[in-house]
């Protein structure tokens, strides 16, 4: 098949001319257009969410982070833990730096 293509798989039997809708999941303005390419309204935002910028916090990056992940960008949301977060303080702690210590240094830099 085309890797291009997307399959969308229903939960249950549709009817024939029945509405088929499509959810993007609670994802903020931020994550939609850089994923997407689209906006909603402000009012129908369901929280914010901040990329951390790797370049910005580079000295912080090379103090704690693994040679080879200093690339890593960093997803703060205010509903949920991004999975980009936890990998970063896991990174950090293997690396046998005080995850704690990295985290408020982003905090106080972005």
């Amino acid at each position: 098949g085309d890797r291009r293509a997307m399959l969308a798989v229903a939960e249950r039997r549709l009817e024939a001319g029945e509405e088929v809708l499509c959810s993007y999941g609670g994802r903020s303005n931020v994550l939609l257009y850089r994923t997407y390419g689209f906006t909603t309204p402000a009012c129908y935002e369901p929280g914010w969410s901040f990329i951390v910028r790797p370049n910005l916090v580079m000295p912080i990056y090379e103090t704690y982070m693994p040679e080879d992940e200093r690339g890593l960008l960093i997803v703060f949301e205010s509903k949920e833990i991004d999975p980009t977060l936890c990998k970063a303080m896991n990174l950090v702690a293997a690396a046998g730096h005080e995850a704690a210590d990295f985290l408020r240094l982003l905090c106080a830099r972005c």
